[in-house]
């Protein structure tokens, strides 16, 4: 949010890419340290959280690849994206058995 507010567009989506990236590679050090896939085990919650951040993640580095020049309100096509996916993984949080 700070980086927002300082217009440092570059440092926030560093922020998304680094936050994200970290959550999946903390799974792929899991695997090392077990010595076995460790997501089919972790639950069906972490195991859709990690999905989520993958899928949002591939969603970003899109739009950073493509750089569509439209926009509504304010927003680039995949930041419009990422919002509907993310709401629907706070849905399907919400809806899955604990």
């Amino acid at each position: 949010m700070a980086a927002v507010r300082l217009g440092d567009n570059a440092l926030a989506i560093g922020d998304i890419f680094g936050g994200n990236a970290f959550q999946v590679c903390l799974f792929l050090l899991a695997d090392l340290v077990a010595g076995r896939p460790v997501l089919p085990t972790a639950g069906i919650l972490n195991s859709w959280l990690g999905g989520l951040g993958i899928v949002l993640t591939v969603i970003y580095v899109t739009g950073v690849v493509v750089r569509p020049d439209r926009c509504l309100l304010r927003l680039g096509i995949d930041s419009i994206l990422v919002v509907f996916v993310f709401a629907l993984g706070v849905i399907g949080l919400t809806a899955l058995p604990t």
